[in-house]
Parts: C-alpha cells; sequence; structure tokens
C-alpha cells in the first residue's frame, strides 16, 4: 500500500537535504600515506582490524544522519494512511447521504430555472449510479418548513420524491450544522458500513467560514464530496436593512424609514439600474422612492417622515408592521427610451421590470419586514441636584433640564397626544423601589454623591433597566467612586479619579483653556453614526461644542481585570448561597404541603424568600416573564460581558463615554455634564441629537424584541394561569398552527416558535377557552406581531475583488476563491486515516540522534594506528 503525503514537497526537500551526510562523508574520508618502519611491521595485523571498526562507526553515522534527515522531511511532508471509503467495493450497497443546500442563494432564477434545480438535477444522477440495495438521506441543510425526515430510504424513487420536495428556504448554510446533519444520517444507518456525503452546493463565503471547521469534520466516517452548482451569469437588486432611524416611534414626532438597497452583476454591461421602493406601514402604501444604483454599489434610502396614529397604552409599546419593497427597476439607458416615446417615467419602471433584459435572479430578498415600537408616556425617572426644587424663574435648573425639554417638550398649548416619555424628576433621596418599579430609564446627571442608592440601583439595572449617569453640577468623584465603585460591585463602569480635568469659564481669570469630541474614537459606534451624512459632515458636527470640565474615568486594563475578578468570584458565591437557598425553601414547601408547616418555619421562609430576592431581584414590573438561561452561562462568560467599554473620548484622550453591562441592563457614564456649564453640548443642536439617539435606544432595549432572523427562535413567555389559552400562528403563506404551551422550568411555562423559514410577518394570536364569549369576555387575551428577515449575505452572490477583502473578512482571511480553497482542503485533510503519522517520524528522528550520541561516545580502542602519520 502507497503511502500519501499532503505536502509532498517537503519529502523531495528532505530527499535533497539527506545526500548532505553522505557527501560530507566522501570529502572526509581520510587518506593514509604508508611509512615503512621495520620495527613496527608486527603490528600491521592490529592495525588493519582497528581501521575496520572506524570505518564502520563512520558508516553507522552516516547512515544515521542521513535516515535523521530524510524523517525529518517526511514529518514535514505529512503521511497519512489514506481514506477508507476510497477501498470500498464499488458494486457493494452503499449508504449515500446527500446534503442538499436549499439556502436564499439557492433561489437564484436564471432562465426560469432555479440554482436549486441544478443541484437536484446532480443529486438524481448520483442516486441513479448508486448500487443495488444502497440506502439514501436526503436532508436540506437549512431545513424545511414542512419538516423532513432523517431516515434513509430504501428505493431510489423514494429518494428522488424527497429531493424533489426540498425548496429554497431564507436562511444560510451553515457549516457545523451541515455536518451535524451528515453525522446524525451515518449515525441512523449503523449496519451498512460503506458510506458516501455529497454536499451539493454553490459554495457562498458567508456559507462555509473556514476557521469552523476544524476538527468537526474528523468525526465524519468518510470525505464530503463537495458538488458545486452555479449560475452563468449574475445580476441582482436586493434590500439588505429596514429600519427606523431613531429605533423608536412616539406619537409627536414624525418617524424616518430608512433602506439600504444594493446592485451587484457580472455582467460586462455596466449600465446604472433605476430601482423603485414602496413603504408600507400597516397594510398601507405610505411612501415611494427611485434610486439609480451602479453595479456594486449600496445605497442608504431615506422616506419621507410618517406619524403614527396607533395609540399605544401608557407605558407600553404598541407594535406596528411596516415592509418595504422594490415593485419596479430597469436600466437606466432603458429608462431614457422609455420617457423619450412619451410614456411617464413610472409607467416605464413598471413594464421594465418583466422585462427578460432586466435580470433579478432572486426574488424573496426584494422585501424586508419590520415590527414598529410606537411608544408614549414611558416612564423615565431623572435624578439631579434639584428634583422638584427646579425654578426656571430663579435660574435655578437641574443638570437633566436640557434632557428632559428634548424628550419631552413643553408648548404653549395642550398636545391631546402623550408624549414619549412621562418625567418623574427627583433627587437622589427620593429614590425608592416604587419610584424605579416601573422605569423604563433612569438619569443621574449633577449629583455630588449617590450615598445610599447603590445597591438598589444596582438590582434595578441587574433586571434590564438602563441607567445613565453624568456629571456637571455638583458632581463629586470621589464620593461616587467610594460609594459607587466598590471594587466593580456597584453601579460605576470604571472608578474615578478625584481630581477633575479643567475649569469652568467663570473659574479661569484667562481664556479658558477647552476641548473637542475625538471623531475618530467613536465613528463605529452606532450612536454617533448618523444615515446619509457624510464622514466630514459628521465629524464637523461632533467637534463643535467645547468641552471646559471632565471627570477622569480610569477605564483601563488593570481596573477592567480587578471588575471581572472580583464578579467572578461574586457570582460563584451568589450560585453557592442560591442553591443553598432553594434547597432550604423546598424543603419548607414540602413541610406545608404535608400540614407540618408551624409559624416559626412561615416566618424563616419569608426571610430566605427575600435573601434570595436581595441575590435575584424580580420586581421590575415591565420586565418579561422571560427565562434566566442568561443568568446559567457560565461564570466566565457572565463575568466577561461586565468588562466596561469606552464609547468615546476627547481630544486630550480622557473618555467621554463608557459603558459597562451588569446582569441585563446597561450602564453609561457620561465625563461630563449635560446642562451648559461644563460644556456647550446643551446649545449646540447639531450635537444634541446625540443624546436624542441615545435615549431612544436605550429605551428600545427595555422593548420586547420583536425582530428576528430566519435563524432564530422566538420564545414566549406563558404565565402559568394562562396555560390552558389556545395559541394559534400565522405564517407569511397564510398557514395557521396552533401551538402548544411547554414546560421550560419550575413552574415556568413558554410557546417555543421556530422554523421560521420564509420572511415577513408572523402573528401570533392568543385566545380565550370556547365558552368565553358566551361569558361576554373579549376572547382574545393578546397579538405579537414578529417580523423575520432572512440574511443579507446570502444575496451577495458575485465575489469581491481580491484587493477589496481584508483578512479576516466574513472568517475567511481571503477572496471567495481563497475561502473555496481552503474549505475543501479542510474537508480532505480532516477526513484522511493517519494523519498522525508524522508524530512517529518525528519520534524517529529523535531515536536517530539519540543512537547518534551513542556511537559518538562510545569508547574506541586505542592502536597502533594512532602513531602512524596520516595525511589527508
Amino acid at each position: 500500500m502507497s503511502l500519501p503525503f499532503l505536502v509532498p514537497m517537503f519529502l523531495l526537500a528532505g530527499a535533497i537535504a539527506a545526500a548532505g551526510p553522505v557527501v560530507i562523508h566522501l570529502l572526509n574520508r581520510r587518506r593514509y600515506k604508508v611509512v615503512h618502519w621495520a620495527a613496527m611491521d608486527f603490528l600491521r595485523e592490529a592495525v588493519f582490524r582497528s581501521r575496520r571498526i572506524m570505518q564502520l562507526r563512520d558508516l553507522l553515522l552516516m547512515l544515521l544522519r542521513t535516515l535523521c534527515i530524510l524523517a525529518f522531511g517526511a514529518a514535514l511532508a505529512q503521511p497519512f494512511l489514506g481514506s477508507s471509503v476510497g477501498l470500498v467495493d464499488q458494486n457493494q450497497p452503499t449508504h449515500a447521504v446527500l446534503l442538499v443546500d436549499n439556502s436564499l442563494s439557492m433561489g437564484y432564477k436564471e432562465f426560469d430555472k432555479l440554482l436549486l434545480d441544478k443541484a437536484k438535477a446532480a443529486g438524481k444522477e448520483l442516486i441513479d449510479g448508486l448500487p443495488r440495495g444502497s440506502r439514501i438521506s436526503v436532508l436540506p441543510v437549512c431545513g424545511s418548513a414542512e419538516g423532513f425526515s432523517y431516515d434513509a430510504y430504501f428505493t431510489k424513487d423514494d429518494a428522488r420524491e424527497a429531493l424533489d420536495a426540498i425548496g429554497p428556504v431564507d436562511r444560510s448554510a451553515l457549516a457545523a450544522e451541515t455536518i451535524d446533519l451528515a453525522l446524525e444520517a451515518c449515525r441512523r444507518v449503523p449496519d451498512m458500513p460503506a458510506k458516501k456525503i455529497y454536499l451539493l452546493t454553490d459554495r457562498q463565503v458567508s456559507d462555509w467560514p473556514v476557521r469552523s471547521l476544524g476538527d468537526h469534520l474528523q468525526q465524519l466516517p468518510g470525505p464530503i464530496n463537495v458538488i458545486e452548482v452555479e449560475p452563468a451569469a449574475v445580476a441582482n437588486v436586493w434590500i439588505s436593512d429596514f429600519k427606523l432611524q431613531d429605533a423608536v416611534a412616539d406619537l409627536q414626532t414624525p418617524t424616518v424609514f430608512v433602506a439600504t438597497v444594493h446592485f451587484e452583476t457580472n455582467s460586462q454591461q455596466r449600465d446604472p439600474r433605476e430601482v423603485q421602493l414602496e413603504l408600507t406601514v400597516d397594510g398601507e402604501d405610505v411612501a415611494s422612492r427611485t434610486v439609480e444604483l451602479l453595479p456594486g454599489q449600496k445605497r442608504q434610502v431615506e422616506f419621507p417622515p410618517h406619524l403614527f396614529t396607533t395609540v399605544p397604552s401608557s407605558g407600553k409599546a404598541a407594535f406596528v408592521t411596516a415592509e418595504v419593497s422594490i415593485v419596479a427597476q430597469r436600466e437606466n439607458d432603458e429608462a431614457r427610451m422609455t420617457n423619450d416615446e412619451g410614456r411617464s417615467e413610472e409607467a416605464g419602471l413598471r413594464h421594465s421590470s418583466s422585462d427578460q433584459g432586466v435580470r433579478d435572479g432572486i426574488e424573496a430578498d426584494n422585501h424586508r419586514f419590520a415590527v414598529v415600537p410606537v411608544v408614549a408616556t414611558l416612564p423615565v425617572v431623572f435624578v439631579d441636584q434639584c428634583g422638584s426644587d427646579e425654578d426656571p424663574q430663579q435660574n435655578f435648573f437641574g443638570e437633566t433640564y436640557t434632557l428632559r425639554r428634548l424628550l419631552a417638550p413643553r408648548t404653549g398649548r395642550e398636545r391631546q397626544d402623550p408624549q414619549l416619555i412621562d418625567v418623574k424628576h427627583l433627587k437622589i433621596d427620593q429614590l425608592q423601589r416604587d419610584v424605579l418599579e416601573d422605569a423604563r430609564l433612569v438619569v443621574i446627571a449633577g449629583v455630588e454623591d449617590p450615598q445610599s442608592a447603590v445597591p438598589l440601583l444596582r438590582q434595578y439595572v441587574q433586571q434590564g433597566g438602563n441607567l445613565l449617569i453624568a456629571a456637571g453640577g455638583n458632581f463629586s468623584p470621589g464620593a461616587w467612586t467610594d460609594a459607587a465603585w466598590a471594587d466593580g460591585l456597584g453601579i460605576l463602569p470604571a472608578p474615578l479619579n478625584p481630581i477633575a480635568v479643567g475649569r469652568l469659564p467663570e473659574q479661569s481669570p484667562e481664556t479658558p483653556e477647552w476641548f473637542h469630541l475625538d471623531y475618530q474614537s467613536m465613528e463605529n459606534h452606532e450612536f454617533f453614526q448618523a444615515e446619509n451624512t457624510s464622514r466630514e459632515k459628521l465629524q464637523d458636527l461632533l467637534r463643535g461644542p467645547y468641552f471646559f470640565k471632565t471627570i477622569e474615568a480610569l477605564a483601563d486594563d488593570e481596573h477592567n481585570a480587578a471588575l471581572v475578578d472580583a464578579t467572578t468570584k461574586q457570582i460563584q458565591q451568589q450560585r453557592v448561597d442560591l442553591a443553598k437557598l432553594d434547597r432550604q425553601l423546598a424543603e419548607l414547601d414540602q413541610l406545608e404541603s404535608s400540614g407540618t408547616l408551624s409559624a416559626a418555619d412561615r416566618s424563616r421562609r419569608e426571610d430566605l424568600r427575600r435573601r434570595r430576592a436581595t441575590i435575584r431581584p424580580n420586581w421590575l414590573l415591565w420586565g418579561d416573564l422571560e427565562n434566566e438561561e442568561q443568568d446559567e452561562r457560565p461564570v466566565e462568560e457572565l463575568a466577561a460581558a461586565t468588562e466596561s467599554s469606552v464609547l468615546a473620548r476627547y481630544t486630550n484622550g480622557l473618555p467621554f463615554m463608557v459603558e459597562r453591562r451588569i446582569g441585563r441592563g446597561r450602564v453609561l457614564l457620561v465625563t461630563s455634564g449635560i446642562h451648559p456649564g461644563w460644556n456647550t453640548l446643551a446649545t449646540d443642536p447639531g450635537a444634541m441629537w446625540i443624546y436624542d439617539r441615545i435615549f431612544r435606544s436605550m429605551l428600545h432595549e427595555t422593548l420586547p424584541e420583536r425582530n428576528l432572523s430566519s435563524q432564530q427562535q422566538f420564545v414566549l413567555p406563558v404565565a402559568a394561569a394562562r396555560r390552558g389559552a389556545r395559541f394559534t400562528l400565522a405564517r407569511p403563506d397564510g398557514r395557521i398552527e396552533t401551538m402548544t404551551v411547554d414546560a421550560i422550568g419550575a413552574n415556568r411555562y413558554a410557546v417555543n416558535i421556530g422554523n421560521l423559514t420564509e420572511r415577513g410577518h408572523y402573528k401570533l394570536t392568543v385566545t380565550r377557552g370556547s365558552n368565553s364569549q358566551q361569558q361576554g369576555l373579549d376572547p382574545v387575551l393578546q397579538v405579537v406581531q414578529l417580523a423575520v428577515n432572512g440574511p443579507a449575505d446570502e444575496s451577495r452572490l458575485v465575489a469581491p475583488a481580491r484587493s477589496d477583502v481584508k483578512p479576516g473578512a466574513n472568517s475567511t482571511g481571503g477572496s471567495l476563491e481563497d475561502a473555496q480553497a481552503f474549505s475543501i482542503g479542510n474537508f480532505q485533510r480532516a477526513q484522511l486515516h493517519g494523519t498522525d503519522l508524522w508524530k512517529l517520524a518525528i519520534l524517529f528522528v529523535m531515536a536517530c540522534l539519540l543512537l547518534e550520541l551513542i556511537v559518538l561516545a562510545w569508547p574506541s580502542r586505542s592502536s597502533p594506528a594512532s602513531v602512524t602519520e596520516q595525511t589527508r
């Protein structure tokens, strides 16, 4: 049996290098000049024997050194034994596993035929060529809305039927999930050792991140044979993103929708294309936009501001459906010809969209969906140095005044529409649990000392509340560090230098020194990005405000390490304490069920419950009854998530914004003031939009998530009292499914919605029992609107130029061709048998070196030859 090598060039190099010891041996052969010396003639025979021993030793050393170099070259060449699959008799019945990539990109349409149809045709040829008696598994890599079977088919007709039933879905094909499918299919047919695995795919860059393959492939019983299909020509227009400009909408401020549209083609004709997009809100067309796209270009499209009329309940959100669609497109030169003929531009657009000359390969990605939260009077607590003592007539303003006016502006007349937030303006000593239990956001600014409010605020953030802390006013960094850092177990993202940096203008006898925001430090964060605004204009806006005074947040690696270490120890201790408390509570519950619970036991149980609520609080009213899976993650992962990060800096290098996660919420520290004094930010309308965006983003985080990826699952927590309700799901294609309520823990229930293979709006309706109408009750208990979208990368069918791809992009480190080559290499290497033979070769090298040392150290007999004259 031949022994193949993965890198045979190293073996050739080793063979060439192995000639070195032989050449050196030949060049250094000892030549003796014989000198006749009669007195020593009797020693000739002894000299001859000694010389033979020396020659044998030199030959042995040469052999060991040559073998050492050859073995080292062989180790670098990585020998392997080959694959047992290749030795299987071709006529022997085989278990064939067909992995069919049915991702969104496989739905590319060319000449009225899908790319998936090409893959199916190749799959049928494979099926027809299998030996009689073979078993066939046909598995859609991305799943199916109708479901599929892992079991192998006994007949070729059944396998062909299963293959025909596979359709494209709005998902990406993921490498690990694909391999798992193959493993499960092979596991279910253990009685057939001969196996062949085929993958029919277009091998998108996003599908196969090369670093995810690794050792996972080695678990397969044989190699994966990749059968690649691709379109002859590519042209596709798609919408990659659709969102609100400001995260949440309210009834007073018109909202701007933003869509991102792309155009890619590999055609030699590089004509621009006009694309018409239409915006639909709650099923009604509200706006339309037409844009021109060059091949390879993407553009952000803003629709006219839209004012919502859906009135939400006070303190809650109403969810409104929205959709953006590509309704028509045409080549730009065709548009001009159409207009010259006197027809309207819109008519020309709609006509040419069906023209065979305008190709759009994937129709499903011409739509993007969203569920928009419309909110009103969300409770927000503002805490500053004034509280209710604020008196604008006396020019006595709290530090949060500007923010309150920004989010809840006052007008000269009464507004019938409720405002975005419901303001609660307090001092720090007025903070109580009943104030915070319905608050969506807490803002503390200009407060000298947080005093005893830190534990309460930390519990608030742990449950999902968001907290913004700002300096300014009477803010004392030393007092805040003493009360709110606590070695990382408080609420500050980082400890503070007790001495502030800079001085207020009125405190400077000369011209005050100032500094600005450093745009380069913040340009990559969503807080500081504005749609359809150039980088230069945005930089000018953010560099406009002057900053005179700031506090210094010590957000460095040393303090982050201390924070993570302290958090790790705290979580570990909390888990021990919770386990102990839960055991004690379970024992007391058993006593109650047996009727032997005494009054002292009841008092003890209440005390245990209070202690447990201190460790894991659950008093936030708006918090969903969501599961606590994220709290059960590994300790190291939970602790690492609490690290602070600097979101923005000043031009003097000090942090401007520092963020940190605590539990399910986050804390944002602004190191300067908000009201005029420490800076001019509040008087600069061009820059105050930062705070509006930050506030809306933080409010949005407290709302239930209703926009999902097609790869995700949706879990709706269900109260125990609603387990008997009826749950029905309406899918985008009109199908109605009845959902079941599953137990997900002790006294915890939920409806789990998976298999979201189609983009669009889903509607989950919760209704009462059949007798609710007879009792005069509203049968509908709850309606949950969901928006599902597929992966945008699946629509990018044209590989980027090699020079445009940076190392690490898409986890490939190169172009599409590089990713394909690397993926094929991983498929082949990871599944070869005997790939550890290089280790044996290294051991052989070490053994040769050891033998060489032994031979060199072996004592040689002295001989008379040593006194003979030797010359070279």
